[in-house]
């Protein structure tokens, strides 16, 4: 249960919107790198980790959800 709630209280940190009305609700969210400011593509498995570290697909910076410039969760 505490595992649940420090989940729960992570993902309120990041703006969760329906952005683009092509896009199915939970199949795909955007975070922004902090180091170059491109967005891209990550699953709805990568949120359940917020331990494990993205890899930017422009200037390959690795960095983990906390540190993310933005992210929108769709």
């Amino acid at each position: 249960m505490a595992q649940d709630m420090k989940k729960e209280s992570h993902l309120k940190t990041f703006k969760k919107y329906n952005t683009v009305n092509w896009e199915k609700s939970g199949n795909s969210s955007w975070v922004q790198c902090n180091e170059c400011s491109s967005w891209f593509h990550i699953g709805p498995s990568i949120l359940e980790r917020p331990d494990i570290s993205m890899h930017c697909p422009n200037c390959h910076n690795e960095f983990t959800q906390e540190n993310a410039k933005n992210m929108v969760i769709c």
